[in-house]
């Protein structure tokens, strides 16, 4: 989820390249070698994200303009993401883009300027800007609570994950006993992990 994917004009259409590198083929002619130049699966049915949002400011001008506020407050509800999901790639593709689920965006934004010194020759003037941005993702989808956008399962990775922050990067490491030894499924004999979000 997080920032929206650039969707081009032609997004949704599956077009067939050729390689201008020569193949010989049997006869002993030679053919050019096709291909589908994109390993991203078309959407036909994508469609715009919309958005909700209640925005509140305010802006005031103290002591003949020596003093002065800006300060905006946002709570943004965005529905139909345009987000790049991973699929498998037996399929002949390695992604999809698709419209998926909502996701919350909430700041603040403060700045503050003054002009704590004024005379005839010298002006002085300060300026403090503050700005906090929450996010979280709201819903993916029935019965669906992640998404993994980049990276892979198992590794690194990207994903969007149910009541998380946008865009969340984890990295995988092994579950550990107290004397530092790895743990093991019981069933499977596999190392247990544990993902690690930034």
């Amino acid at each position: 989820m997080g920032s929206d994917n650039a969707v081009g004009p032609y997004a949704d259409n599956l077009f067939f390249g050729v390689n201008h590198n020569l193949f010989p083929n049997p006869s002993g002619s030679p053919q050019s070698v096709g291909s589908i130049p994109s390993g991203v699966v078309p959407n036909a049915n994508l469609k715009p994200s919309r958005v909700e949002e209640a925005e509140f400011s305010i802006e005031a001008k103290l002591f003949d303009n020596r003093i002065g506020l800006d300060l905006t407050y946002y709570n943004k509800i965005t529905n139909d993401r345009i987000l790049t999901s991973q699929i498998s790639d037996a399929s002949g593709f390695t992604s999809s883009v698709i419209n998926v689920g909502r996701s919350k965006n909430l700041g603040i934004e403060v700045l503050l300027s003054g002009t704590p010194v004024l005379s005839n020759n010298f002006k002085w003037d300060l300026s403090l800007n503050f700005a906090r941005n929450t996010t979280e993702v709201l819903d993916l989808g029935a019965r669906v609570n992640k998404i993994i956008s980049g990276g892979a399962a198992g590794s690194n990775s990207l994903r969007q994950t149910l009541g998380q922050p946008l865009n969340g990067l984890y990295a995988t490491a092994y579950l550990r006993n107290a004397s530092g030894s790895q743990i093991f499924d019981t069933n499977s004999g596999r190392p247990l992990e544990l993902a690690i979000v930034q």
